[in-house]
């Protein structure tokens, strides 16, 4: 699954804008997507949006973190859809964190259902390459992967769009409606703090 949206034309010259790429890999107890920008704000701008999870709230549409960016950190995670209402949260631990270039964090229970939310930042000239991923793993994903795809696409693209506008950039894509909240109820049984545990 690949798709293009190029940044809009202005007076015969391309204008810096959000220019999306996007793929998608399913394995036997894996899912991933992955998509990847190029933008004009520079690493510095993204990385200051990314890391402040207190105002996650403002810009996000599926999700809110209460907690500080940092190495290894515990962080509570909020998932909200219809308006932004909460329906469930959950410890998340960051797993990368390396300044103005990776952050990720994931959540769940090891061996039933995981799933790792990855931001990627590399300079380009004045701007920024943003590569954005999940990835979920587990016992559902062997049973349901194929049918999740869609649902996990649906996420990663709806979070891109309210990130672009964030960062004043031209929008991919027409805004997503909500996530689909019968996903997110699904996933709900399977959200825990347990997930820490080796």
């Amino acid at each position: 699954m690949r798709f293009c949206v190029a940044p809009a034309r202005q007076g015969g010259n391309d204008q810096p804008g959000w220019r999306v790429a996007e793929r998608s890999r399913w394995g036997s107890e894996m899912l991933e997507i992955v998509t990847e920008a190029q933008i004009a704000a520079p690493p510095a701008k993204v990385w200051a949006v990314l890391t402040d999870f207190e105002r996650y709230a403002q810009w996000h549409p599926w999700l809110a973190i209460r907690g500080v960016a940092a190495p290894g950190a515990t962080v509570d995670c909020s998932l909200g859809v219809l308006r932004r209402r909460q329906i469930y949260s959950t410890d998340a631990q960051i797993k990368d964190f390396r300044d103005r270039a990776l952050l990720s964090w994931e959540f769940g229970i090891r061996r039933v259902f995981v799933m790792e939310e990855r931001f990627s930042i590399e300079q380009i000239g004045s701007g920024s390459s943003v590569r954005h991923s999940l990835k979920c793993r587990g016992l559902l994903v062997v049973l349901l992967g194929r049918a999740m795809r869609k649902r996990i696409d649906h996420l990663l693209r709806s979070a891109d769009y309210a990130l672009a506008g964030r960062l004043g950039e031209q929008r991919p894509v027409s805004p997503p409606v909500s996530p689909p909240l019968s996903f997110l109820v699904f996933l709900l049984p399977f959200y825990s703090p347990f997930f820490l545990s080796e």
